[in-house]
């Protein structure tokens, strides 16, 4: 077998299998995040802030507790996501490369 096409199979065997994968991941219907379960988040962000910060005032504190385990909550729920759509974007980045050879 010559070398030449030996490197040559190899090269193509790893861009059929770079494809394939991120075909997969492409593909693949990401889960839905239904509305209630942001709802139920920002539920158990209120109540965060409210058990978990600390109360000694009047309402001052409470309403700022309870927003700021919202917005606890939320961040976690949006950086999970761009995780999510970062592996898509890299995916389509493969597909786009491997068409442009």
């Amino acid at each position: 077998m010559n070398i030449a096409t030996q490197v040559e199979g190899e090269r193509i065997a790893k861009d059929v299998a770079d494809h394939a994968s991120a075909l997969e991941v492409v593909l693949k219907r990401p889960k839905f995040f239904s509305m209630w379960n942001y709802w139920l988040s920002l539920l158990f962000g209120a109540a965060w802030g409210v058990f978990m910060v600390s109360y000694a005032g009047p309402y001052t504190q409470l309403i700022l507790g309870a927003a700021s385990g919202i917005a606890l909550v939320l961040a976690i729920a949006v950086f999970k996501e761009c995780l999510s759509l970062r592996r898509r974007l890299d995916a389509v980045i493969t597909l786009l490369l491997q068409h442009e050879r």
